[in-house]
């Protein structure tokens, strides 16, 4: 849990410390002026298991009143034109498996940017296993199904 201590400095004004552990390397603190920001960066800390990385995530997508990313996805699959038969299902499926649940998902669109981007590529996770497609490129061999295999080069 993070801690907020209070001081008087020399010329009477008063200093707020939050002082907390933080699960990467060790103990850490913050000086304000404000106490209601003391305060809520210690709230932010400990619901966010005094994570300072979680708890800046946390107070971004609370401070932002721009859609999330998923919700504009889903906007965008909604307002389609002429879509062909299973398209809808199809991309609700892939955007509920890689977006919805994930920390761009969950991200204020207006707070996107390339580290966030980064990120969620290196999370994604396949859904299906291997497609037609996939496989058709690898040889022949009882690897054959393998979904790491590569179109052979030319």
């Amino acid at each position: 849990m993070a801690s907020i201590r209070t001081r008087v400095k020399a010329n009477g004004a008063e200093s707020h410390t939050v002082n907390w552990r933080d699960p990467e390397p060790g103990l850490k603190s913050r000086t304000f002026d404000d106490k209601q920001k003391a305060q809520e960066l210690k709230d932010f800390l400990d619901g966010n298991g005094n994570s300072f990385k979680l708890a800046a995530k946390a107070k971004v997508r609370k401070d932002s009143t721009a859609p999330t990313v998923s919700e504009v996805v889903i906007r965008h699959i909604d307002l389609l034109r002429k879509p062909q038969p299973g398209t809808i299902a199809k991309y609700r499926r892939m955007a509920a498996g890689h977006i919805d649940g994930s920390d761009l998902g969950q991200t204020r669109v207006d707070k996107v940017n390339k580290a966030a981007v980064i990120d969620w590529l290196d999370q994604l996770k396949v859904l299906q296993g291997p497609t037609r497609r996939s496989v058709s490129h690898c040889p022949a061999s009882p690897s054959r199904t393998s979904t790491h295999c590569s179109p052979p080069r030319s």
